[in-house]
């Protein structure tokens, strides 16, 4: 067997993603409980330990574009720059050792193996796992805390991670209306099930008060239409937003006693009046460029030196790591953004889900402008963003474009 059973890849992926959100119930001003940094680890690897038989076969049959031949190229500088700095810089063995995974682990697992494992089904899979994962976080807060206010975080460690979570959900549900666009499967009664689900993840947004996370919904829900609009009867798709923002702005101007529209407008407003808009991120990040180094600080800068986290993906790694592993992910950022919006416009053989790449993507990188959200392993979008990348690469090799496979002399030899 070179696949395993659709069901058994939706648990490994549900508890991949699932287990590396358990981050978002610790903060920096709550650290994560040493036991739910287990199960986290736990989860994690075994998530990947039930795929483990499979990938070998998944890695051998790999096939991508040039393109995507150099998309992974610039992910292996990065890492490779990322290793450099943890040497020069005489990182704990078990920094260096998440630098090795960096290079090595992300881009055999997730570019190379399990987009090739998953199949036609990656997409699909991917989009399902991720909303399953989360939603139980959002079931779960609101059965322990069912009280619902203006930064309402639920059982998070800040209420910025409820809105992440929140803007996670919404980023699936528009996956979900992309495909039934795409697919010609639009029905009202489908289309009013996720313009539901998609309102009520845009609510706990607003009722989060996150703005990065508002800001990823808007970018991602813009994304999303664009994609639509050539696939869907304009007035459809109008028919179909239009709902949504109905139910989103019933739910927020009608629900009793919480005010959701004017404390919004007065946090934003207190910021704007104070000359703080980035509530003092632009502070961080102003020393972190000031403390830069050519090949970074270390692992353990933002702890030992700033004293918070960087409040933004790049400047996480410009710390940490330097300008150069910054360039170079910089470049394979843009590198994969547009070969995942070539594909989403592609009027080329349809492929499943095949919008859900970039729209992952453009979540990952807008949340990313306000909260550090890269790491080794990160949250669960982190890791369906790595996923998401490998899912591009693979969809390459059916455009018309020149094929790069990867030298295997024993599957050469054994076909």
């Amino acid at each position: 067997m070179t696949s395993p059973p659709l069901w058994w890849s939706l648990l490994a992926l549900t508890s991949l993603f699932g287990g590396a959100s358990l981050l978002f119930l610790g903060s920096a001003y709550v650290p994560l409980d040493p036991a739910l940094s287990t199960a986290r680890f736990v989860l994690i690897g075994g998530g990947l330990f039930a795929l483990s038989p499979f990938l070998p076969s998944a890695i051998a049959r790999f096939r991508t574009t040039v393109w995507g031949a150099v998309t992974v190229c610039l992910w292996v500088a990065f890492g490779v720059a990322c290793l450099i700095s943890s040497v020069l810089t005489y990182d704990d063995a078990r920094t260096t050792a998440s630098t090795l995974w960096i290079l090595l682990g992300v881009p055999v697992i997730f570019f190379l193996g399990l987009p090739g494992l998953l199949g036609y089904n990656a997409g699909r899979l991917a989009i399902l796992a991720l909303f399953v994962s989360h939603a139980l976080y959002v079931v779960v807060s609101f059965y322990l805390y069912p009280d619902l206010y203006f930064e309402y975080r639920g059982l998070f460690g800040h209420p910025n991670e409820m809105g992440m979570t929140a803007a996670v959900l919404a980023l699936c549900c528009l996956a979900w209306i992309v495909e039934r666009a795409e697919s010609g499967t639009f029905t009202r009664k489908t289309g009013s099930a996720l313009a539901a689900l998609f309102g009520a993840s845009c609510f706990l947004v607003v009722a989060s008060g996150s703005r990065t996370s508002l800001l990823a919904v808007l970018i991602t829900t813009a994304a999303a239409a664009l994609v639509c609009a050539r696939s869907l009867p304009r007035r459809r798709l109008l028919s179909a937003f239009s709902a949504t923002l109905l139910l989103l702005f019933v739910g927020i101007t009608l629900l009793p006693d919480l005010g959701f529209v004017q404390k919004t407008w007065d946090k934003h407003m207190q910021q704007l009046m104070k000359g703080d808009v980035l509530s003092k991120r632009d502070e961080i990040w102003e020393t972190t460029i000031t403390d830069m180094r050519f090949w970074g600080n270390g692992g353990d800068y933002f702890t030992t030196t700033v004293g918070i986290s960087a409040h933004n993906s790049l400047m996480h790694i410009i710390g940490e790591r330097g300008p150069v592993a910054a360039l170079f992910m910089v470049c394979f950022a843009v590198v994969g953004m547009l070969h995942a919006f070539r594909q989403a416009l592609s009027h080329g053989p349809r492929r499943a889900f095949r919008a859900t790449p970039v729209l992952i993507s453009i979540c990952f990188w807008t949340l990313s402008t306000g909260e550090g959200m890269f790491g080794s392993l990160g949250t669960g979008i982190t890791l369906a963003y790595f996923l998401s990348v490998g899912m591009g690469l693979t969809e390459g090799a059916h455009f018309r474009a020149p094929v790069v496979r990867f030298a295997n002399p024993a599957a050469d030899k054994a076909a």
